[in-house]
């Protein structure tokens, strides 16, 4: 099932209408039809707001190997973690060039980072 279809299919499954669920994810119907039949891909703001209304595994939606191993364990990503990953997403070039930076920083081992001399 691709993952439109799951989309589709979620949606019915929890009583809604495209009308509700666009309105619920702050889309037009005629851009939810689009997701739902592949023909345009959310961005990752609303592919978050379609995980937690349609209440429904982001390893399912994207058919990861965890979810074919394991179909019923929890989600991989928190809500908090997907909503650091909408703003990141969200936010401009030069903001995710000081993220991508910071993180370098705090993932480099101690030992490799040069240490100033002193006299």
């Amino acid at each position: 099932m691709l993952f439109g279809e799951k989309i589709a299919k979620a949606r019915k499954e929890k009583g809604l209408t495209q009308e509700q669920l666009a309105e619920m994810i702050g889309v037009a119907k005629s851009t939810l039809t689009g997701y739902e039949k592949g023909n345009r891909e959310p961005d990752l703001l609303k592919i978050k707001k379609l995980i937690s209304i349609l209440d429904i595994n982001p390893d399912y939606l994207f058919e990861t190997e965890r979810y074919k191993e394991q179909p019923n364990t929890q989600p991989t990503f928190s809500p908090d973690t997907l909503a650091v990953a909408a703003e990141y997403e969200a936010a401009d070039s030069r903001t995710r060039n000081k993220v991508r930076c910071i993180l370098d920083m705090e993932l480099v081992p101690e030992q490799q980072v040069p240490r100033k001399q002193t006299s």
